[in-house]
Parts: C-alpha cells; structure tokens; sequence
C-alpha cells in the first residue's frame, strides 16, 4: 500500500543522552523512524528515533531553547528543537502521523 502520510526532511536540533550539548542534525521522517544524519548528503545515519510507541509533545522543562519538542519513547525522551513555531508545529505533526498511538486517536474519532 502507498504510505501517502506526510513527509519531512530538514534540521533540527538535537540534544545527546550523554553529552546534552545540543547538535544540528538533519533529520528525515522514513516510515515509523525518525532517521538523523550529520548532514543532508552524509549516506550514513548516525542514528533513528523509533516513532511506533512515540509520544510527541512540547518540551515539559526549559531547556533554554524556544521551539523544544520531546518524543517520548519505551527507552528514553528524545529532545528535538525546530527552527520556528511553524516548524515545530509541523514536525509535530509529522512525528505523530507515525505513532501507534495516533491510529488509536483515529480510531477513537471516528
């Protein structure tokens, strides 16, 4: 079947679990991952968020960055930060087109 949910690619910013400086990583929405690259043409990931058990939301705590989301995961809390509101919006919007969780919400809705 075609996956016809929205895509995305561009930067974010993302906070390491050990070191938690901030890092640019570009970023692309590929299936139920959230796939990160140290730049656009890099062939290697440097790694993937899993998005099927995700929850999104905005930061919960002042990480002393505006536009600060968190994907919630079995594992650990991801902290993203996106380059506007408009942009945060949307790759929260994105993010969570790809959760488990939202085809529960969908379901709930109908």
């Amino acid at each position: 079947c075609m996956d016809n949910r929205p895509t995305k690619s561009g930067y974010l910013m993302k906070r390491g679990e050990y070191n938690t400086a901030w890092k640019v990583r570009w970023c692309k929405v590929d299936n139920s991952k959230l796939i990160y690259y140290k730049k656009p043409e890099n062939a290697k990931a440097l790694g993937f968020v899993p998005l099927e058990q995700a929850f999104i939301r905005r930061c919960r705590e002042d990480l002393g960055e505006k536009h600060c989301f968190e994907i919630v995961t079995k594992l650990r809390v991801y902290y993203m930060v996106a380059k506007s509101e408009a942009e945060l919006i949307e790759w929260m919007n994105v993010l969570s087109l790809r959760t488990t969780l939202h085809k529960e919400n969908e379901l709930l809705e109908q």
